[in-house]
């Protein structure tokens, strides 16, 4: 069970679902390591493997108005990515995409999770305000969501289904219940 099956791209992902909050220990059982493997891949690249952090739950008036804005701005969905040895991984991301910053930036402070990113589109669209995104993967993205869940309208039944997901994916290793989450996920995106 060595490091040496990952590809590249998995030690990225796995850095990046680590730090928004996902164990060192689950990621080790996903990909089929040993969790010192992964604490000795973060020593080498010179990170530190940290306690997860669970999000903070703002006060419900507050959350009422981010899960109108998710409901309208927000994304849900299931991602896969191929890994080396042939099997796919799923995780669960979602995200607010917006072009005003301060808004986004008070999203991260209140939930205390998730990272903000500048999205790039055509060149053509140059004269457009950038868009931003705030993005949470994973456990975080489940506990945001579950807190949401009362207020949300647009997105509460693909919220259940993704919660579902997230909850039953570490024990539930079955490929095909994980491709069929992922097919619902986007038939009810689709309808919205």
């Amino acid at each position: 069970m060595g490091l040496s099956k990952l590809t590249e791209l998995d030690r990225e992902q796995i850095i990046l679902r680590h730090q928004q909050g996902e164990t060192l220990t689950d990621l080790a059982k996903e990909f089929h390591v040993v969790r010192s493997a992964l604490s000795n891949m973060f020593a080498r690249r010179g990170l530190s493997a940290r306690e997860v952090i669970i999000p903070t739950v703002p006060e419900p008036l507050k959350l009422a108005y981010y899960a109108g804005i998710f409901d309208g701005e927000g994304h849900i969905t299931i991602g896969a990515s191929k890994r080396s040895n042939a099997t796919i991984n799923y995780w669960l991301q979602i995200g607010i995409v917006n072009t005003y910053l301060p808004l986004l930036e008070d999203i991260q402070r209140d939930f205390g999770v998730g990272h903000l990113s500048r999205l790039y589109g055509p060149m053509k669209m140059a004269n457009r305000l950038p868009a931003m995104c705030w993005r949470c993967t994973s456990n975080q993205a489940m506990h945001v969501l579950e807190a949401m869940l009362p207020f949300l309208r647009l997105k509460q039944e693909v919220a259940r289904i993704a919660i579902e997901f997230q909850r039953q994916s570490y024990v539930n290793r079955d490929q095909e219940w994980k491709l069929a989450m992922k097919q619902k996920v986007m038939a009810l995106n689709a309808l919205s």
